[in-house]
C-alpha cells in the first residue's frame, strides 16, 4: 500500500494538469469550459456533455484528496475543487433554466427544434447558435448531466440551492421520461449516420435517461439537510419503457448504426444502464470486434469524421460514398479509456494493464500545456488509404483534430487514478449503480379486493370473502383514499410546478402505468391509493368485459414478474363493483367467484400472489412521500384531494329518449358502410360460398374433433329482419320525418342504430330530431344508444356507436408506443397506401385520429375495432414478446381480415358473414383470438345451441389448442438450419393436415408480416453481387444501398420490408420471400464470385407456378385448367397450398426456377463456365 506522502505526490501531479487545464479552459464568470482561443472555429462554445465528463475527473480528484488531507494545503485544494465542480454544474444549470419555455414546449411536442440546446456560450450562457443551426436534441447530453448531479449529491455536494432550482431539475425528470420514445440527434450529433439532419432512436440516448431516472428518484437535492419537498419523483413505469427500448435496441445504438463506441458509458460507468449481464458481453465483444483497433475505437462503421477521404467542404455526405470509408474510419483514444474502465470496474487486470500499456503509446506532447495528452482521433494518411482498405489495421496513423481531447483525457486521468489506487471505484458511485445488475429476488404481487359498497361486501361475504369498502378504509385508522388512476395524473400536474419559471408540470395527457398506481402514497396523515387504468369504465367499453378485467390482471401479474424494480412488493387494489354481481340473484358472478378464490390460493397463472386486505398489505408494499403535494396544502391552504372524486364505476345518466328492446341482427345499413367492402375492394378472399344460415340455425351441434375450439349459439340469426312498417332496406329512400317516425317507435337497437347511422352521414353529429317533446342531436342520441347497448353487452353495436361518436381508449397512444418501441412498425387500415397508413414514431391523439378517419372511416365500426387490435397486440407484446420474432411491421387492418377468415373458414360461412360474427365478439374473445393468431395455434369453430340471454354475444372462447399450425415447420426457417436443404429435405415426421392448411399458414404469415432468420442478411449479400438490384413487382431493391448499409442494420430491413409490404396479397408475398431466400443461398453456395443483371423476383416465382402446373397437369389429367389456375396474382392456390418440401413442394419448382435463370445468365456471359451444381430435388 502506498504511502500517504507518496500518494500526495502523485495527485499533485495530477492536480497540476488539471490546473492548467481549467486555467485554460473555464471561463471564470460562468464557470463553463469552451475553447477560449478568438481564433478557433467554435470560440467560447461550451458542449453540455463535454463539460459534463470533464467534470468528472475534477470531482474524481477532489475525492482521492479528501482521504490524503494532511495539511492546510490538501484541505485547500479539497475545497478548490469541489467549489470548480460546484460552479460548473451551475453554470450548466443556470444554461438550461435560461431555456425553461423549451423544457415546457418540449413536454408537448417532443419536435427537435423544442429540445434543450445541447452547447452553450459559455460567456454568457445564453444560446451559442439557432435551434435550426445544430442538431440540439441530444438526450444523452441532459442525462448524462443529470446522472451526475445525483451522484454528486450523494457524495456531499450541495448544487442545487433553492425550490425554483427543485422545480426544474423535476422538469428535466420529465424531459427524459420521453427519451424512450424520442429519436434524437445522438452522442455524435449527427442522427443518421449520413449526416443529414434525420433524428433516430438511440440506444446511448435511451440508456443514459434510464440510468439518469434511476439515479435521481428519490435524491433530495439539499442533501442532508433537505425535506421531502425537495426530493425528485421520477415516474418507475417511465424507466421500465426506457429499458424495455433499449433491450430492444441493443446490441444496436440505432437504425444506421449496428454497433457504437457510445454505448460503451452504458455498459459501464457511468451509467451502468444495461442490467442483462449477457447482453453487455454482447455489446462489449461487438465493440471489441468490429470497432477497437491499435489506436483506439472507431466511433461506427463508415464513420467519415475527419477520414483523410472525407470532402471538409460539405456538411452531408452522398448515400454512395460512404463505403469509402470503410476499413479507414479515424479511430478514437477516448475508446480505450473506456474499456479500460469497463476492466477496472471488472476486475480484469490482464486487460487493465493491456489497455492501460496501449493508452501511454497514444500520449502525445502538447508545448501549450507542458505535459502529454490523449488526442482527438486517429487517422490514415491519404497515401496510405488504399492499403488500409486491402489490409485493415496494419498501416500507421497520426493524431489530429483536438489537442488535447478534454473528454477523453478527463476520462483517462479518472482511470489513473483507480489504477494508483488513489481512488477506488466505488467512490466514483456512491449510490451504487455498479450493483443494479444484480439479481432480483422473486416478486410476489399482492392483490387486495375492495367493495365499491355495502351490497357488494355482503355479497362477498356469502362466498367467505372478507373485505372493506373503500368508504370503510377512508373512515379507519389508515385514513385511506382510494381514487382513480386518472386522478393521479391530475395531482401530478403540479408536481415541479414552477409559475416563476412558466412551468407547469408533469404533462396532464400522460398515461399513469401500472407500476405507479401499485403503490402507496402519503399525504401528512392521509395514505392513497389508486385503481389500476383498466378498471376506468367512464371512457371505452373494453372496461364492460369482465372476463377482459380478469385477464389484464393476470398480465399486470405477468408485467410485475418481469419489470418489477421498487422496495417493497406491487399491490393490486381490485375494485368490486355492483356490476360484478349476478343481475337476477344479487350475488358475485361465477367468473369473479372462480377467480377470487382461485388467487386465495395464492396462484394465477402459474404465478405467485399474496390475496388479502388493504390492511394486511400495507406493511409488505411499497410507499412513497408526495412532498410536492404537502408543499401546496401548506402554501395554498387547500388539499388538492378535496377537489378530486373518489372511486365509483355508475355511467353518466343520459335522459331515455330511446325505447329498449332486442338486439341481434347485424344492421344492413351499418354494414353497407362497414369494413366488409374495404376487404373485398383488396381481393377476393371468400373462402366458401355463403349458406343458408337459417338451415345452419336447425343443423345438429357439430362437436369438433380437435382439441380447441370456439362455440357458436345458433338461436338467432344474424340476417333476421325486423317486422316495421318502414323496412329497413328503405332507408336510403324514406323522408326524414319516417326515419324519425321509425327512430321514436322502434325499440330495436339494430334498427335505432340503422336510422343513426343514416342520419350522421347525411347531416353530422350536431344535427338535431325531433323525438316526442324533445329535440336531441344524433351525436346525444349515439351516446344513449351506446348506453343501452352496454347494459345489454351488445359488442357490434358498441362498436358501431363508439367510432361514429370518435371515442378513443384511455391509453391508445400509450398502446401504439408500446408496439414501436419494440422496434415494430404499426400500419392501420387496409392495404395499399394511402389508405394504409403506417405509423414509425409516436404520434398524438389527434394526429391518431386523423390517421384512423383517413385509413378506417368512422361510419364503419373498424375504427374502434382497430382500436382493440392496437390494444391486445400491445398486450401481448408486454409479455410474451417472443411470439413476435420475425416481425418488422404490425397491420391492423390484415389481421382483422385474418380473423374473419379464420372464422368463417372454421364455421364454413362466407367472410362477411364471419366478420359479422367477429364484430359480435365479447372484446375477450377477440384478444384471445389475436392471442392464437400471434401465437400459430389453429383457430377452431363449432356451432352449438346453447341458449344465451337477450342481447348477448353469439360466440364464447371454450379453451386453447394444444395443436398448432406453428408446429408446421417453416420452409425458410429450416434453410437457415440446412445448409445442404436441397439434397435432403423431407417432412415425414410431420402430421397430414386438411387441405388448405399452407395457403392459410401463408396467408397468415404474410398478414403478420413474419421472416425466416437471416432474411435481410441474405438480401443484403445478394444486392452486393447484383449490378443494379432486385424488382419486386415494379419496385426496386437496388445495390447501391449495400454501399451506405452495413449487413446488419436495422435501416436495412426496413427498406426491405417497406418494399415486401406494399404487396396486398399476404400469401403472395410469402411466395415471393421463399424466392428470395432460395435466390439467397443458391447465389451464396454455388455463384460467388458473379455480377447479376437486374433479376425480377416475380418472374421466377411465376415460372416455377408454371413448372408445378405443367406437372400437376400430368399427374392429374382430369382437372380443368380453369382450376390449376385460379389463384392470386396468376400463382396456382394449389401452389400457394403446397408444403414447402418434397416431391412436388414449393421448394422443388422455386429452385428449378431459379437454378435455371442462373445458368441462363451465366451463358450469356461469354468466357464463362458454369461451374458443376449439386442440386437434387427429388
Amino acid at each position: 500500500m502506498r504511502s500517504r506522502s507518496n500518494s500526495g505526490a502523485m495527485l499533485d501531479v495530477y492536480y497540476h494538469q488539471l490546473t492548467i487545464i481549467l486555467d485554460e479552459l473555464q471561463h471564470p464568470l460562468t464557470g463553463l469550459l469552451s475553447n477560449r482561443d478568438p481564433k478557433a472555429q467554435y470560440y467560447h462554445h461550451a458542449w453540455m456533455r463535454d463539460n459534463v465528463y470533464c467534470c468528472l475527473s475534477t470531482w474524481g480528484l477532489s475525492l482521492a484528496y479528501r482521504k490524503c488531507t494532511t495539511d492546510r494545503d490538501s484541505e485547500a485544494r479539497v475545497n478548490q475543487l469541489e467549489r470548480s465542480v460546484v460552479k460548473l454544474m451551475r453554470g450548466l444549470m443556470m444554461c438550461m433554466m435560461m431555456q425553461s419555455d423549451k423544457i415546457e414546449t418540449f413536454k408537448k411536442s417532443q419536435h427537435k427544434y423544442d429540445c434543450i440546446h445541447a452547447k452553450f456560450d459559455a460567456a454568457t450562457l445564453g444560446a451559442a447558435c439557432g435551434d435550426y443551426e445544430w442538431g440540439h436534441l441530444q438526450m444523452d447530453a441532459v442525462a448524462i448531466y443529470v446522472l451526475l448531479l445525483a451522484q454528486m449529491t450523494v457524495s456531499g455536494l450541495v448544487i442545487v440551492q433553492n425550490h425554483d432550482e427543485v422545480a426544474f431539475i423535476q422538469n428535466l425528470v420529465f424531459y427524459l421520461e420521453n427519451a424512450y420514445k424520442t429519436p434524437d440527434f445522438g452522442i455524435w450529433e449527427r442522427g443518421d449516420k449520413t449526416n443529414r439532419g434525420q433524428v433516430e432512436l438511440n440506444a446511448s440516448s435511451v440508456g443514459m435517461a434510464k440510468a439518469a431516472l434511476e439515479a435521481i428518484h428519490d435524491v433530495d437535492l439539499f442533501g442532508a439537510r433537505g425535506s421531502s419537498q425537495s426530493t425528485i419523483t421520477c415516474m418507475p413505469d417511465e424507466i421500465t419503457q426506457c429499458n424495455i427500448t433499449l433491450t430492444s435496441l441493443l446490441p444496436r445504438e440505432s437504425n444506421s448504426k449496428e454497433c457504437d463506441l457510445a454505448l460503451l458509458p452504458l455498459i459501464t460507468y457511468p451509467a451502468f444502464a444495461v442490467d442483462d449481464v449477457k447482453v453487455r458481453g454482447q455489446v462489449r465483444s461487438l465493440i471489441v470486434e468490429k470497432l477497437e483497433g491499435n489506436y483506439g475505437c472507431k466511433r461506427f462503421l463508415r464513420d467519415g469524421f475527419k477520414a483523410a477521404t472525407e470532402d471538409p467542404n460539405r456538411l452531408y455526405y452522398e448515400s454512395y460514398e460512404l463505403i469509402t470509408f470503410e476499413n479507414v474510419e479515424c479511430e478514437w483514444p477516448l475508446g480505450l479509456c473506456f474499456l479500460l474502465l469497463d476492466a477496472l470496474y471488472r476486475e480484469d487486470k490482464d486487460l487493465v494493464d493491456k489497455y492501460r500499456k496501449k493508452l501511454d503509446t497514444l500520449m502525445v506532447p502538447c508545448p501549450e500545456l507542458g505535459f502529454h495528452v490523449l488526442p482527438e482521433l486517429y487517422y490514415v494518411p491519404f497515401n496510405n488509404i488504399e492499403e488500409e482498405r486491402k489490409q485493415p489495421r496494419t498501416q500507421e496513423r497520426l493524431p489530429a483534430g483536438k489537442i488535447p481531447h478534454f473528454w477523453g483525457h478527463s476520462i483517462w486521468i479518472l482511470t489513473s487514478l483507480i489504477c494508483d489506487g488513489l481512488l477506488s471505484p466505488g467512490e466514483l458511485d456512491p449510490l451504487n449503480r455498479r450493483l443494479s445488475n444484480q439479481e432480483r429476488l422473486d416478486v410476489i404481487v399482492q392483490i387486495a379486493p375492495v367493495a365499491e359498497n355495502f351490497d357488494v361486501k355482503l355479497a362477498l361475504e356469502e362466498e367467505n370473502i372478507a373485505v372493506e369498502t373503500a368508504e370503510e378504509l377512508a373512515e379507519s385508522d389508515m385514513k385511506l383514499r382510494l381514487f382513480h388512476a386518472h386522478v393521479f395524473g391530475s395531482l401530478l400536474t403540479r408536481l415541479g410546478e414552477s409559475p416563476k419559471m412558466g412551468l407547469t408540470g408533469r404533462f396532464a395527457h400522460d398515461i399513469i402505468g401500472p407500476e405507479a398506481t401499485s403503490r402507496f402514497y402519503v399525504v401528512k396523515d392521509t395514505l392513497l391509493a389508486f385503481v389500476p387504468y383498466f378498471l376506468n369504465k367512464q371512457k371505452f367499453y373494453l372496461a364492460l368485459d369482465h372476463q377482459l378485467i380478469l385477464k389484464q390482471l393476470g398480465l399486470m401479474v405477468q408485467y410485475f414478474k418481469l419489470n418489477w424494480r421498487g422496495l417493497g412488493r406491487p399491490i393490486v387494489v381490485l375494485l368490486i363493483t355492483k356490476e360484478f354481481l349476478d343481475p337476477l340473484t344479487g350475488k358475485l358472478s361465477q367468473l369473479y367467484l372462480e377467480t377470487l378464490l382461485k388467487l386465495r390460493t395464492g396462484l394465477l397463472d402459474g404465478l405467485r400472489v399474496n390475496f388479502g386486505s388493504v390492511t394486511e398489505f400495507y406493511a409488505t408494499s411499497s410507499i412513497r412521500r408526495l412532498g410536492f403535494l404537502e408543499r401546496i396544502i401548506d402554501e395554498e391552504r387547500k388539499n388538492p384531494l378535496d377537489s378530486q372524486p373518489m372511486v365509483t364505476h355508475d355511467m353518466m345518466d343520459v335522459p331515455l329518449l330511446l325505447k329498449t328492446g332486442s338486439w341481434g341482427e347485424m344492421p344492413r345499413m351499418a354494414k353497407r358502410m362497414s369494413v366488409f367492402r374495404t376487404i373485398m375492394t383488396s381481393k377476393d378472399i371468400l373462402l366458401s360460398p355463403p349458406i343458408d344460415i337459417a338451415e345452419e340455425s336447425n343443423r345438429v351441434p357439430k362437436v369438433s374433433t380437435q382439441t380447441s375450439f370456439l362455440t357458436v349459439s345458433s338461436n338467432e340469426s344474424l340476417l333476421s329482419e325486423e317486422a316495421s312498417s318502414l323496412k329497413l332496406s328503405d332507408i336510403d329512400s324514406a323522408s326524414d320525418s319516417d326515419l324519425i317516425k321509425l327512430l321514436h317507435s322502434s325499440n330495436s337497437l339494430n334498427t335505432q342504430l340503422d336510422v343513426l347511422v343514416f342520419m350522421h352521414n347525411k347531416f353530422g353529429l350536431d344535427y338535431e330530431i325531433r323525438v316526442g317533446e324533445s329535440c336531441p342531436s344524433v351525436k346525444n342520441l349515439l351516446k344513449e344508444l351506446y348506453r343501452r347497448s352496454s347494459e345489454v353487452s351488445a359488442w357490434s353495436i358498441l362498436r358501431y356507436s363508439a367510432s361514429m361518436l370518435q371515442r378513443n381508449m384511455d391509453n391508445v397512444t400509450s398502446s401504439i408506443c408500446q408496439i414501436l418501441i419494440r422496434r415494430k412498425a404499426l400500419s392501420v387500415g387496409m392495404p395499399p397506401e394511402p389508405r394504409e397508413h403506417t405509423i414509425f414514431s409516436p404520434v398524438t391523439l389527434d394526429t391518431f385520429n386523423d390517421i384512423l378517419e383517413q385509413s378506417c372511416g368512422y361510419s364503419t365500426p373498424m375504427a374502434a375495432l382497430t382500436q382493440e387490435i392496437i390494444k391486445f397486440t400491445a398486450l401481448i407484446m408486454a409479455t410474451q414478446v417472443e411470439l413476435f420474432t420475425g416481425m418488422m411491421r404490425i397491420r391492423i387492418g390484415l389481421i382483422i381480415q385474418v380473423l374473419a377468415m379464420e372464422i368463417a373458414r372454421s364455421l364454413n360461412i362466407s367472410v362477411d358473414n364471419g366478420m359479422e360474427y367477429l364484430l359480435k365478439l365479447e372484446p375477450y374473445c377477440v384478444y384471445e383470438l389475436v392471442c392464437q393468431l400471434f401465437a400459430g395455434r389453429e383457430i377452431i369453430l363449432s356451432f352449438t345451441s346453447r341458449k344465451v340471454g337477450e342481447g348477448q354475444s353469439d360466440l364464447s372462447l371454450v379453451k386453447y389448442s394444444k395443436k398448432d399450425i406453428s408446429q408446421l415447420k417453416t420452409s425458410m426457417h429450416d434453410i437457415e438450419e440446412d445448409e445442404d436443404f436441397f439434397e435432403d429435405w423431407r417432412y415425414d415426421d410431420v402430421p397430414s393436415y386438411s387441405r388448405g392448411t399452407w395457403l392459410r399458414r401463408r396467408r397468415i404469415d404474410g398478414s403478420l408480416t413474419r421472416t425466416p432468420p437471416g432474411f435481410y442478411q441474405g438480401v443484403w449479400k445478394l444486392l452486393a453481387k447484383c449490378h443494379d438490384g432486385i424488382c419486386v413487382e415494379d419496385r426496386m431493391l437496388y445495390s447501391i444501398w449495400t454501399k451506405e448499409m452495413t449487413q446488419d442494420e436495422m435501416k436495412f430491413d426496413l427498406k426491405i420490408e417497406e418494399i415486401f409490404s406494399r404487396i396486398s396479397e399476404p400469401e403472395y408475398r410469402q411466395i415471393l420471400i421463399e424466392s428470395m431466400m432460395v435466390l439467397a443461398k443458391l447465389v451464396e453456395k454455388h455463384y460467388k464470385d458473379r455480377v447479376y443483371p437486374v433479376i425480377k423476383l416475380e418472374n421466377l416465382c411465376k415460372h416455377a407456378n408454371h413448372l408445378f402446373i405443367a406437372e400437376m397437369g400430368e399427374r392429374y389429367p382430369n382437372m380443368s385448367r380453369e382450376t390449376l389456375l385460379k389463384g392470386t396474382r396468376d400463382i396456382s392456390n394449389f401452389f400457394y397450398d403446397s408444403a414447402p418440401s418434397g416431391r412436388y413442394g414449393t421448394l422443388t419448382y422455386l429452385i428449378r426456377s431459379t437454378v435455371m435463370f442462373l445458368e441462363a445468365t451465366n451463358s450469356a456471359k461469354k468466357g464463362q463456365d458454369s461451374p458443376p451444381m449439386d442440386c437434387k430435388i427429388s
